[in-house]
Formats: C-alpha cells, sequence, structure tokens
C-alpha cells in the first residue's frame, strides 16, 4: 500500500472525495489479501466465547461447504436417542405367540448405520394368569434378538416367574430381558434400570446390519394371559 492520500482543506470536494475513497479501497484490499486468520495460526484458547460479541459470526459470512457435513458425521460418530415411550396403561395379551399389547411397546423407524449399535432400555412390571407360562422378548422387526446357543446363535425370550402376582421386567446387557419375583410397582423418580433382587440389569446392545428397524418388546403365554403395566422404553442408536 503506497502512502495515504490526505484531503486538502478548502479545494473542491470533487477532486478531494476520491482521496478518501481510494483510502478506504487500498484498506479493504490489504485486510482481504493480507489478513485473512487462518485456523492453523490461531493458538488453542485463544478466542473465547465470552469475548466474542453476540453474531459477531454469522451463517451467511461462512464460505458454503467450509466444514462439510460429512466430515464432522466422519469424525464424531454422535449417539442419537429416539423419542421414548411412557405407557403406564395395563393391557393384557392371550396368545401362544409372541406379539405386542393392544398400545404397543414400540419405537418405528430406528435407523441403524453400517457397523452401528442398538441400545435398548425397557422397564415394567408384569404377571400371568397361569404358573409362570408368560414369556418376554425384544424383537428388531419381526425377527426375534439372539444370543450364542450351545451350536448356533438362538433366540432369548424371559419367563414370568409367578402367578397373579406383579413383578419386574428390565432389560439386561446378556439375556434381553429379565425377570424378578418382586417390585410390584415402579417409582416415578430415582430408580435404577435394573433387576431388584441380583443386580443385574441395565441396557441391552445390540448389533444387527445396517438398516431401518422397528424395536419392540413381545409378549405371549403358553396358557392363560400375560399382563404389563407401568411400561418404558427407551432406544438409541451409535454412529448415526
Amino acid at each position: 500500500m503506497g502512502a495515504l492520500k490526505i484531503p486538502e482543506i478548502g479545494k473542491a470536494g470533487s477532486t478531494e472525495a476520491p482521496k478518501v475513497d481510494e483510502n478506504f479501497e487500498a484498506l479493504n484490499a490489504i485486510l482481504d489479501s493480507e489478513n485473512k486468520v487462518k485456523g492453523s495460526g490461531v493458538a488453542a484458547e485463544t478466542l473465547e466465547g465470552k469475548n466474542l460479541k453476540k453474531e459477531t459470526v454469522k451463517g451467511e459470512h461462512l464460505a458454503k461447504e467450509t466444514i462439510k457435513r460429512a466430515e464432522l458425521a466422519a469424525e464424531s460418530k454422535p449417539f442419537t436417542w429416539y423419542k421414548p415411550l411412557a405407557i403406564a396403561t395395563e393391557e393384557s395379551r392371550t396368545n401362544v405367540a409372541f406379539g405386542t399389547l393392544t398400545t404397543a411397546d414400540e419405537i418405528k423407524e430406528v435407523v441403524l448405520p453400517e457397523n452401528g449399535l442398538i441400545a435398548i432400555g425397557y422397564i415394567a412390571v408384569w404377571k400371568s394368569s397361569g404358573a409362570a407360562t408368560a414369556r418376554a422378548s425384544i424383537f428388531l422387526g419381526s425377527s426375534q434378538i439372539k444370543r450364542t446357543g450351545a451350536t448356533a446363535p438362538e433366540g432369548i425370550e424371559t419367563a414370568g416367574t409367578g402367578t397373579n402376582e406383579f413383578s419386574q421386567l428390565t432389560t439386561a446387557p446378556g439375556t434381553g430381558l429379565t425377570a424378578t419375583t418382586s417390585g410390584t410397582s415402579l417409582v416415578s423418580t430415582g430408580q435404577v434400570l435394573g433387576n431388584n433382587i441380583t443386580g443385574a440389569g441395565g441396557m441391552c446392545y445390540v448389533f444387527a446390519a445396517a438398516g431401518t428397524y422397528n424395536v419392540s418388546i413381545q409378549f405371549k403365554s403358553a396358557s392363560g394371559s400375560v399382563t404389563v403395566k407401568e411400561r418404558k422404553l427407551w432406544v438409541g442408536v451409535s454412529g448415526v
């Protein structure tokens, strides 16, 4: 940049005003070409949020695709929770085949990416009209979840533990679901997601082929009916 052109007092504006414009143009040229702040030249924690004025950096001032969404997703691998279910309604099912209750314990259209993982949490209280005839299992679509069996992976289900007495049913890492012989109701604040007798339980983690799944808890009874109430279901996916 050359020397600034200083307007002279007393001379015509037609000759002096352009000098001001030329000075600003010269300054803008410097800022646009030589005064850019590059990411590699900014020391860690140099810029703090509290020192930036509101709306100092606006999206409209960022070059299109400066940071690409695909690049962020590839690095961050976030964990996504789907809207959970809370169903207080007491409902029964009389059927020897697995299926959902009238108000289904089901979260639909769960998107699982390649090499992703589904986290499933469930808790309820249930009972059967017959002697421990009730069964419960987790399903991805129409497929019952599996674990390693004696020779090959096999569907896993949990048996009810009592007759006409409510007890707790919850998810567990290695068994899908686990049942207890007590726990006739749930508390609204501060209850753990686990077996109230042995301490087992928690989230059940499932892997599967990439795709879109309906995650559900399904019930059946070898005879009579199974009744379930105070139901809560959570589903999350990693790697979306």
